[in-house]
């Protein structure tokens, strides 16, 4: 199911570059992750480079206004779209943000593992933005754990689903 999907490699945390750019400093592994988000065939990670700072104020404006009016999806792509065309951590941070109000905690947990453990990624994040990047990530594990005890072990230790617990 789910919670086999992402699973948890100790090699993506290696943090070797994989080109000469800042961007390609970052974790392969959340490049990947990004892909499985919105696909591999969008156009966005097109954008001549020109453009990409202005691709991403667009983008990044109109993730938020979706977010604020409850369209999580919608804030999801554009949110990919910024850090398609942009590379910046912030913009994934708003994603995985997005995909957890969508009620995603698996990749929610995997992003945010990740996020913490690339040095790179964790640096273009004020100390504001860190600390509540950690602070998710800690109520996001919690959550993992209750999934856990709920969908793996409590079923396998037969007792039933929490759903017809008394």
């Amino acid at each position: 199911g789910d919670l086999q999907r992402h699973t948890m490699d100790p090699s993506m945390y290696s943090g070797k570059a994989h080109g000469s750019s800042a961007a390609a400093l970052r974790i392969t592994e959340l490049d990947k992750l990004m892909e499985e988000a919105v696909g591999p065939d969008s156009e966005w990670g097109n954008v001549p480079e020109k453009d990409r700072e202005a691709a991403y104020r667009d983008r990044m404006a109109a993730g938020t206004a979706a977010a604020h009016n409850g369209n999580y999806e919608s804030a999801a792509s554009h949110f990919a779209a910024a850090y398609q065309a942009s590379h910046k951590t912030a913009a994934l941070v708003s994603l995985v943000n997005m995909r957890l109000k969508e009620g995603d905690t698996v990749f929610a947990h995997t992003a945010y593992s990740l996020l913490l453990a690339d040095e790179t990624a964790s640096a273009e994040l004020k100390p504001k933005e860190l600390a509540r990047l950690r602070r998710k990530a800690a109520v996001v594990a919690y959550d993992m754990l209750e999934l856990m005890v709920v969908e793996v072990i409590a079923p396998v230790a037969g007792q039933p689903p929490e759903s017809e617990a008394g």
